[in-house]
């Protein structure tokens, strides 16, 4: 594992790292943030990568559910999303599965930064099919339009 990627394992595991010391140091932002933005500023640098190692992901997995900050959270589930393979795919089906709805709406713009055009049109249909029925009008409406729109359709 690179040392860029280490850094970036122990940011999101929440270790003191000398950029989180740096950034203390700087007081760009106060300082009960800093090792929130560091933590989401490492999933999002790892979304950047062109691979992620075993560690890397086990962090952004941790991160991805364990966090208390839910940007990061967030950074990080949209980093394992993109990355795709099995379990990219099954974080993103658990956000149609989440009890907040701004959550679960949020899948179809998860699904729209997989570059992949046919990765991401499989995973905007399984959103639209999982949320067809949701019992909040928004979500709802949102699963209707993509489920509606042939460009995200089997036909």
């Amino acid at each position: 594992m690179a040392q860029d990627e280490k850094t970036l394992v122990s940011l999101l595991i929440g270790h003191r790292t000398s950029r989180v010391a740096d950034m203390e140091r700087e007081g760009v932002m106060p300082p009960f943030l800093v090792a929130k933005y560091a933590r989401e500023s490492a999933a999002r640098e790892a979304a950047d990568l062109s691979h992620l190692s075993l560690a890397l992901t086990a962090a952004l997995l941790h991160a991805s559910f364990r966090d208390e900050e839910e940007d990061v959270r967030a950074a990080a589930r949209r980093t394992l999303i993109i990355h795709g393979g099995p379990l990219g795919d099954a974080i993103y089906l658990s956000l149609t599965m989440d009890p907040d709805p701004e959550v679960r709406e949020s899948a179809f713009d998860e699904a729209l930064e997989v570059v992949d055009d046919a990765r991401r049109s499989s995973l905007i249909r399984q959103a639209a099919e999982a949320l067809v029925g949701d019992d909040v009008e928004s979500v709802r409406s949102r699963a209707l339009e993509f489920s509606n729109a042939a460009k995200w359709s089997n036909e």
